[in-house]
């Protein structure tokens, strides 16, 4: 079974020319320097408290960079609001945006609307910063063509970040104390590679659901196709459950509308431990490839971690390490193919590997996320069997200008044909 992710994107434009250079210090000098900026112009920040900042109606002819003058002194905004703009490098601010008490938390700190080839890198997003998300609002809601998140932190927030739109990158990021991590809808190509997702805050008294990364179509939203998710870590901590990655089509059957399915969905080499049962769910999908995977019972009172199945299509489910695999009866899947799996043992079967014999221990202190691969000389060897760390998960080395050359010039290839 072969399931294939069409590319069809377009590079990023680059700063090629030599452009000029303007400090601003006020929301509104950034606002008028932008849209008479040309390409290859960079907009220094002032470190100062920007306040809210609106950037609409910015096109320059080529991208423009707009960034803190000092990276060690970033600027702060409070809100974020890019509509009908394109052609943007956002790098190394703050957006820093705790709530009055008793304020509204369905709005979003960094809001971007009828926009394409924006970029942020670097980008600290933060709500109250009290050690409890409960009274937090929402970080970012993307909505646009060619968006990339790179190198960003997101700490204390609702949620992480909405998307919807095609082509969108969120790379290297690390997300801290939320109650929800990414959620995608109506997306034509994703790829999420290399996220840290940790110390998760649910407010179950609010009857949430919290995902680490979900795909959905509820809310009068489309299904989504062309979706990848990568070599990303998630460990949701011990403030209850909290599910790994949960793609569904609430769409499809309602109203009819049976062309609301997933399509051409890879989730591959990624890590979760904790006591969710979807630790990692399909539903409504087709064309589906799960593989080097590994998923481990946390510490916590919750249910037994698996990978789930529902209604899905044509699916390869391979080298993934975890405690169950599971289809539901009721939603039967369909030409499903299972590959050199490794059961672990759980609570609830009595049977399985012992997980002792797969995986070390992952020690104290600051995460060496390579203590989360299967060990050497493993049942899990001969085949591979589950989860490899790759370099910087959670965060990039390098300059920013570095960070835009390894990924950015390789978008197209991220998102290539796979078997």
């Amino acid at each position: 079974m072969s399931v294939a992710i069409a590319s069809g994107l377009r590079p990023l434009s680059s700063n090629t020319t030599s452009g000029t250079t303007v400090t601003v210090s006020t929301a509104s000098q950034l606002l008028a320097t932008a849209r008479s900026a040309r390409a290859g112009d960079t907009i220094l920040l002032a470190p100062v408290n920007f306040g809210d900042v609106s950037l609409s109606n910015v096109r320059p002819n080529g991208t423009i960079t707009i960034k803190s003058a000092d990276p060690n002194n970033d600027a702060v905004f409070r809100t974020l609001n890019i509509m009908r703009s394109d052609n943007l490098i956002i790098e190394d601010i703050d957006i820093s945006r705790p709530l009055a008490p008793g304020a509204s938390q369905n709005s979003y700190a960094v809001n971007v609307a009828r926009a394409s080839n924006i970029t942020f890198i670097g980008i600290d997003v933060s709500g109250s910063m009290n050690n409890d998300a409960r009274d937090d609002g929402l970080g970012m809601s993307l909505n646009g063509s060619r968006i990339s998140v790179l190198d960003s932190t997101f700490t204390q927030l609702r949620t992480a970040v909405a998307t919807a739109g095609e082509d969108f990158l969120f790379a290297g990021n690390s997300m801290t104390q939320v109650r929800e991590g990414v959620t995608i809808r109506s997306m034509t190509r994703a790829l999420i590679d290399s996220n840290y997702a940790a110390d998760w805050q649910p407010d179950y008294d609010k009857l949430e659901h919290p995902d680490m990364f979900q795909v959905t179509s509820g809310g009068g939203a489309n299904a989504s196709s062309d979706i990848i998710i990568r070599n990303n870590v998630m460990l949701p901590g011990a403030n209850g459950p909290v599910g790994g990655i949960f793609i569904k089509s609430e769409a499809y059957g309602a109203g009819g509308r049976l062309d609301q399915r997933h399509e051409n969905i890879l989730i591959e080499n990624n890590y979760y431990e904790g006591n969710h049962r979807h630790a990692i769910t399909v539903s409504n999908a087709d064309d589906v490839v799960i593989s080097n995977n590994s998923v481990r019972t946390g510490i916590n009172v919750g249910l037994v971690p698996a990978i789930n199945l529902f209604d899905v299509r044509g699916a390869l489910i391979s080298n993934n390490v975890a405690p169950m695999f599971l289809e539901d009866r009721t939603r039967p899947s369909t030409g499903v193919v299972y590959e050199n799996n490794i059961d672990t043992w759980d609570t609830k079967t009595k049977k399985g590997v012992d997980a002792a014999q797969l995986f070390s221990s992952a020690g104290e202190g600051d995460i060496d996320f390579a203590r989360f691969n299967t060990v050497a000389n493993s049942t899990a060897a001969p085949t591979g069997a589950g989860f490899r760390a790759s370099s910087e998960i959670g965060s990039f080395s390098g300059t920013a200008a570095a960070q835009m050359a390894g990924w950015m010039p390789n978008f197209d290839q991220n998102f290539a044909v796979f078997a």
